[in-house]
Parts: structure tokens; sequence; C-alpha cells
């Protein structure tokens, strides 16, 4: 029985992250589905504490910024369990808020501080998406794009050397390795780079792959090699050119993910400011008038 119950934590843990995302989807559905009949009220009862409580959970969010940037906040606990704590409050926190709304529009103020709040959240699972991809699992290491750029420039060298006797593929390895490695560019082209990357690679593997086997086809006539010896060769060449490109795309998307991301940055932090000037607007509005 504690074997089952550790094994079922294990799974459940592993899989937290998609659980949480189905029961928020799950509220939200039910929520906006009863919003007709009124089940709470912004000016009492559950619905005045829920607004309470998303107004304190959101005023939370700020307490991951100051533990990132002041080491007098370092007490208070670490930077990557504040983090997932930030996650979770910017979901939960505006789910707070709806109910409170009962999932309708009201006043102007009102209206203007949800919208805000529904647009930092927003911003905030798109963050989660980029950093994600910039990071060695979502709270890992962050991944560095100049040891990202040596892995694929040791495995160009690596490559041409083993196929010195196949003309051609050393050319075509050169040019898609530099291609990835160019200098920095603005975000529409690293945008462009990641929409086509897998084409480019694509068409890459399939273009080595064509190489490789007529060469051994060739080889294997000069030098009397088995049909079996010819299929290890090519299956072992292929899973090479593979590896190789797996990683020119993985170079490709990360240098568009990091110049994604360092833009994000820039917006979202306006967006924040935004949202808390609307919500102190919001607030004191509702209990002066």
């Amino acid at each position: 029985m504690v074997e089952l119950f550790k094994k079922g934590s294990r799974i459940f843990m592993r899989h937290s992250s998609k659980i949480f995302g189905v029961l928020v989807c799950f509220l939200l559905f039910v929520g906006f589905r009863l919003r007709p009949y009124g089940l709470t009220r912004a000016e009492r009862g559950a619905g005045y504490l829920l607004g309470i409580i998303g107004l304190f959970l959101m005023v939370l969010l700020l307490v991951y910024p100051l533990r990132k940037r002041y080491r007098i906040f370092s007490y208070i606990g670490g930077i990557k369990g504040w983090f997932r704590f930030h996650m979770l409050l910017g979901i939960v926190g505006p789910l707070c808020i709806l109910y409170h709304a009962n999932f309708s529009l009201g006043s102007l103020n009102s209206n203007v501080a949800m919208i805000s709040m529904l647009i930092v959240s927003g911003s905030g699972i798109i963050g989660r998406f980029v950093y994600s991809q910039i990071h060695k699992g979502l709270y890992g290491e962050r991944l560095n794009l100049i040891e990202l750029r040596k892995e694929i420039n040791e495995q160009k060298n690596l490559i041409p050397a083993q196929l010195v006797l196949i003309p051609g593929t050393a050319e075509v390895i050169m040019k898609i390795a530099d291609n990835t490695l160019r200098p920095a560019a603005s975000i529409v082209e690293r945008m462009f780079g990641v929409l086509t990357i897998r084409y480019q690679t694509r068409i890459a593997y399939l273009n080595l792959a064509g190489m490789t086997k007529q060469y051994l086809m060739g080889y294997k006539k000069e030098n009397h090699w088995s049909a079996k010896r010819c299929r290890q060769m090519q299956k072992q060449m292929e899973r090479k050119f593979k590896k190789y490109l797996a990683q020119v795309v993985k170079v490709e998307q990360f240098g568009f993910y990091e110049r994604f991301f360092a833009l994000w940055h820039m917006l979202h932090i306006p967006l924040v400011y935004i949202m808390f000037l609307a919500s102190v607007v919001h607030v004191v509005a509702v209990h002066l008038y």
C-alpha cells in the first residue's frame, strides 16, 4: 500500500501542471456557463471575498521580482520556489477576480482593471512557454547559446572528417551550419528562421542520406561489401545526420526565443504597472462612490 501511494504521488507530481491546467479550464468553463444565474455578486458575500483574495494574490506576485532583484529578501525562500509560486498566483488570482465579477463586465474602471489583468495573465502564460524554451526544463538552469553553438561547431568539424570521401556532404553540412551560426539578426529574421528551419533541415537530411546511399552503392561494388554492411553504414550515418541537424534546429529556435523573451520582458513589466494602477483606481472608486 505504501509503495502504491508513493508511485501514485510520483505520477501526480510528474503530471501536476497538466492536472492543474485541466482544473483551471474546468473552473473557467463552469464559471462562464453559470454567469446568467448570478451566483456571486461583487458587492457582497462570496463575490466580495473572492475580490479581496484575488487582489491579495495579485499583490503577492510582486514578491518574486523583489526576491530575484534584492538579496535582502533571501531569507523568505529560494528563487525557484518563488518562481513556481509566481506562476501559480498569476493564474489563481485572475481566476478569483473573474468569479468575483461573475464573468461579466461592469463599470468603466472595473472593466479597465479586469482587461488589464487578463492581458497580464495571458502575457505571463506566453512568457512561461518562452521561458521553458530557453531553460533546461521550466525550473532548470538557463541554457547558454554559446555552448549550443560550440556543440554544433564540434559536430560540424566531426562529420565531414568521417565523410571526406563522400562528395557533396561536407558542403551541405557546412552551409546549413553557417546559416544557423550567422550573427544575431532581428526578431523578424529570427522568426522566419524558426518557421523554415525544420523544412531546411529535412531537405538537408534527405540530400545527405541520398548522397551517402549513392556513394555506398558504388563503394559496395568496388570493394565487394555485403548488402547488410552497407545498410548498417547507411543507418549509422543517418543517425549522425539526425543528431547534428536536431542540434541545428535547437540553436535556431533558441536564438529566436532568447530575443523574444527579452522583448516580452520589456513589455510585460509596464503591463503589470498598468494593471496595479487600474486595480487601485477600481478599489478606491468602489469604496468611495
